[in-house]
């Protein structure tokens, strides 16, 4: 008895597991993307006291990733950075680790994933599996600078282009809050990592 007791009280976690996590993800949308706003509920808490989590996946280039880096050293932000650029001569390996630092990133459950200056049409499939994990756990996805983009568009929120000569580029704080708290936003937004 006591043996099926419990089994029925895992049962009943896993369910309210999956509810919760349904509820992070909104319907024919990405996490995060504010396109339509009559359909997407505000579904995160704007405690505008609290540090924001951000995982940034490195280019296999490097790009704009110290950039970018040195404009979310904030009191408002905590960056961690995963780079793949000791695999730059083999896209393959990078993809490959790039894919599983986003796994990493998952299982940490940061305020938002920012993914650089990858590609995302080679090993399309293992991508979106990759990306589908992060908009199941809730956790809106940004490509910065890519060099194409999943076809699933409710894989990712926004893409960020930097360009910091824009005088109108929108600071790089700004919209990642825009997507990380569901404001209106662009879907492709020129940023500028400077301050």
């Amino acid at each position: 008895m006591a043996r099926r007791t419990k089994r029925l009280a895992a049962i009943a976690c896993a369910v309210a597991a999956l509810a919760l996590m349904a509820g992070c993800t909104p319907k024919g949308a990405a996490v995060g993307d504010t396109q339509n706003n009559e359909t997407y509920e505000h579904n995160h808490n704007e405690n505008t006291g609290a540090r924001l989590d951000v995982a940034v996946i490195g280019s296999p280039h490097g790009g704009a990733d110290e950039l970018v880096m040195r404009s979310l050293a904030t009191k408002e932000f905590k960056a961690s950075y995963t780079g793949v650029q000791q695999y730059s001569a083999d896209p393959q390996r990078a993809a490959d680790f790039a894919r599983k630092a986003v796994s990493d990133a998952v299982s940490r459950h940061p305020k938002v994933i920012v993914i650089s200056g990858l590609t995302f049409h080679d090993d399309e499939s293992q991508w979106n599996t990759a990306l589908a994990n992060a908009r199941n756990a809730g956790i809106p996805v940004v490509l910065l600078n890519p060099a194409d983009v999943p076809g699933d568009t409710k894989l990712f929120a926004a893409t960020f282009v930097v360009n910091d000569r824009m005088m109108d580029a929108q600071p790089m704080g700004e919209a990642l809050r825009s997507v990380i708290f569901d404001h209106p936003h662009e879907r492709e937004i020129v940023v500028s990592t400077r301050s």
